[in-house]
């Protein structure tokens, strides 16, 4: 082959926002690799259809409460480099030297100028000991201070005796946190799970210890009535575990429920509402779904089969009676899946499938959401016409909603491939739940666009994407790739496809991984934070091979992958990653 010939890949809407972010890094690596061009089609535009392009976290409020002081105190899932408030806390060590974790990340967002403001105050004053805090301008961030805080580090796994040492310096650095939002007149601030990453303190303990402390301050302080405190986090679990501390001292949210969001409403229609998956039609529709009629109503239910545990479950329990908790009480020893099947009692419907799902948090959390989904389908195409689904797991169990939107959907269009029999899916979502209406739309909308080309499959079969030669490279993001070997272009796109699907763990074997220094792990850990993943790394045995693991990743692939150069003659292991984002 003498010209160069090209092949093009579409993406859905995560892939590309992964991509809009570590656009540079891929095609530098599928140069590398296959001596291959890649260019990136129409990422910059995949916002348009996904939650956002860069991949990064929306702001989800989980819970909020006015004290009788009026301070309000709410628990947010967000990503503290891009949180607007009034001042951000940073777990810091005593040298406030920001090259780990939360510091790193916030230090990198937010420019030079943090680590010389941080640098100027050691000079200064010396370490700042642990249990105390000092505040700086917040240079780039979105916000008018950064407080440095210092809570104790502990060994890994601690002992309950090394926790409750350690405990009151933690309550000290709170306190010295809450001081300066005082002494500043700040309006907002947001705390993270001080010291419960890199400096290993339990995760339930910390979330306790900053909970209480904020009680006790506001009891014995007089702050400002106007004043924002936010617990703000990124990962799940300790979302989670600061739900839990504040609805145990201050009881549930005012924020009406947000588990599926299932409760009394009009039906009503959306645009963008209806698709048509070959003889599945699906429609998108916001109300009550135990007020559904059709042939069968999901239900999402806990492990223990309790239908009074969650929003959806209670207000079908509420509407079909108790006969269908006595139903499923019995049935549920005798059913080994995680679709259980009663009749529909007083609901207008002849039966219903009470799923169970697990927490984001757990492992083959998505695989399991898909899996119900699709079983729920399959039953129903058994004898029934017509299925009305919630957004399942978008409150306690933890998923985004643009990540419930995304599988839910890739169930059903996987479905309709195989399926003969003609089958109405509905989507029902809360009234009031704009966001998790917006992601089913923006799913549903891809979906049309790629589906008024001529369809080519891309082969990735839970993706359910489509490919055109040209009307889809003005409309859809791509990417292209382009070389003179045809064996180079298959072996881009098999690497690419297999990069890009959907894991929540991916081991990268690489030997020049027992080259990183200091610095090189440094950075390694800050990429937790900045990219949402939990990376590990170790040694086997057998042929000497470093293995990083990612854990948690749902669009990964490539750093120890690509070009490494070699230890030998370079100041630093250079190494090229394309990470996959979590959900």
């Amino acid at each position: 082959m003498s010209d160069k010939e090209q092949v093009r890949i579409p993406l859905v809407s995560e892939q590309a926002a992964i991509l809009a972010r570590c656009g540079e890094a891929f095609c530098h690596a599928v140069n590398v690799k296959f001596n291959c061009t890649a260019i990136l089609r129409n990422v910059e535009e995949a916002g348009s259809f996904g939650s956002n392009t860069s991949g990064v976290l929306r702001a989800e409020k989980r819970y909020s409460t006015k004290l009788s002081s009026g301070v309000e105190v709410s628990v947010w899932k967000d990503d503290l480099t891009r949180h607007k408030v009034d001042a951000v806390v940073n777990a810091a060590n005593e040298k406030l030297k920001h090259g780990g974790g939360l510091a790193q990340a916030l230090s990198a967002a937010g420019g030079p100028m943090i680590q010389k403001y941080s640098d100027a105050i050691i000079q200064k004053k010396g370490k700042v000991k642990v249990g105390e805090a000092v505040h700086t301008s917040a240079g780039d961030l979105p916000c008018k201070h950064i407080i440095h805080a210092v809570g104790p580090c502990l060994s890994p796994n601690p002992t309950k005796w090394e926790t409750d040492q350690a405990a009151p310096l933690l309550y000290n650095a709170i306190n010295s946190i809450l001081r300066i939002v005082l002494n500043e007149n700040i309006s907002s601030v947001a705390i993270p799970a001080l010291s419960s990453g890199l400096f290993h303190f339990p995760r339930d303990r910390c979330a306790d210890i900053i909970v209480k402390t904020i009680k006790q301050f506001d009891e014995f302080t007089r702050f400002r009535s106007n004043l924002e405190i936010r617990l703000v986090n990124n990962d799940e679990p300790s979302v989670q575990e600061m739900e839990r501390a504040v609805k145990a001292i201050w009881g549930q949210s005012s924020i009406s429920g947000t588990y599926s969001g299932a409760v009394q409403g009009s039906m009503a229609f959306s645009s963008n509402s209806r698709f048509q998956f070959r003889n599945v039609t699906l429609q998108l529709k916001t109300g009550a779904i135990e007020e559904e009629k059709v042939d069968v109503i999901v239900n999402t239910i806990s492990a223990e089969c309790n239908l009074s545990m969650g929003l959806i479950s209670k207000a079908i329990l509420n509407k079909a009676g108790s006969k269908i908790q006595d139903e499923i009480s019995r049935r549920k020893h005798s059913n080994s899946t995680n679709v259980h099947v009663t009749k529909g009692h007083n609901l207008n419907c002849e039966a219903v499938y009470h799923t169970v799902c697990i927490v984001r948090s757990e492992p083959m959390a998505t695989q399991i959401l898909y899996d119900v989904v699709s079983e729920c389908l399959r039953k129903a195409s058994m004898g029934y016409k017509s299925i009305s689904f919630p957004a399942i797991g978008t409150g306690n169990l933890g998923f985004k909603k643009c990540e419930v939107a995304r599988i839910m959907t890739d169930a059903v269009a996987y479905f309709a491939k195989n399926n003969t029999k003609k089958l109405d899916v509905n989507f029902v979502v809360y009234p009031k739940d704009k966001e998790m209406m917006e992601a089913f739309e923006k799913e549903m909308k891809m979906r049309k666009i790629a589906a008024k080309s001529p369809v080519v499959h891309n082969d990735m079969e839970t993706s359910f994407a489509f490919a055109t030669n040209e009307t889809a490279a003005h409309k859809m993001p791509s990417v292209e790739f382009n070389s003179v070997s045809r064996e180079a272009l298959r072996e881009a796109k098999e690497w690419t496809t297999n990069m890009l699907k959907p894991s929540d763990i991916m081991t990268i074997k690489n030997n020049h991984v027992i080259y990183l220094g200091q610095d090189d792990h440094a950075y390694l850990l800050s990429l937790q934070t900045m990219l949402n993943v939990r990376i590990e790394e170790f040694f086997r045995k057998g042929p000497r091979r470093s293995s990083p693991e990612l854990k948690n990743v749902t669009c990964c692939i490539l750093l120890f992958d690509g070009a490494v150069k070699m230890y030998l003659g370079y100041k630093h292991l250079k190494s090229v990653q394309f990470w996959k984002k979590l959900i």
